[in-house]
């Protein structure tokens, strides 16, 4: 409200100044009085204004307002992000495939000729902290190292960030040394 109030003052301005103007020189008086004056007068004020209305219909495309739904902070809106700790063991097996597909990441592993499934995979979410850890296991190493590995190396790296974390606040304040250990 408050611009068109100064909109409006500075036209009223200006036609004051231009009355006054031709009232005092005559020869503006047979210039500004003009048919083609007039005409060009207002060529300039339709002009301002369809540029103003096209700026203001296609300022919405240009800031790609109509995509907003779609994008990365949108599309969690109205589900709220929840701790997701997704081993390969709580899959189920289709046709010597285990599958999973989630809204932003899946889980794909065949058997192939073996008689049994050696390779696991682990994904862990964790939305309070900002992490996201996606581990996979070849197996080569046999199935307790893959095993071990699914139910504790996405954990222990957690665990061990978390604590990273809180030793940088800590060193911030000049209470722990940047070389200190992580115990």
């Amino acid at each position: 409200e408050h611009s068109i109030k100064v909109r409006g003052y500075l036209y009223a301005t200006v036609v004051l100044t231009v009355i006054s103007l031709i009232a005092r020189f005559p020869l503006l008086r047979y210039i500004l009085l003009r048919v083609e004056t007039v005409e060009i007068v207002f060529l300039f004020l339709f002009l301002v204004y369809y540029i103003q209305w096209a700026i203001d219909r296609i300022e919405p495309l240009i800031k790609a307002e109509h995509l907003a739904p779609f994008d990365m902070q949108h599309t969690n809106q109205f589900d709220p992000p929840s701790f997701i700790d997704l081993a390969f063991s709580d899959l189920g097996k289709y046709d010597e495939f285990w599958r999973y597909k989630h809204k932003n990441f899946s889980f794909c592993a065949s058997q192939g000729f073996r008689d049994y499934m050696e390779d696991r995979m682990h994904f862990m979410h964790d939305p309070n902290n900002n992490l996201s850890i996606f581990g996979m296991f070849d197996g080569h190493g046999g199935q307790f190292i893959s095993d071990f590995l699914e139910t504790n190396f996405a954990k222990s790296i957690r665990d061990r960030i978390l604590r990273l974390q809180n030793r940088r606040k800590l060193s911030s304040d000049g209470l722990l040394n940047d070389y200190d250990p992580v115990v």
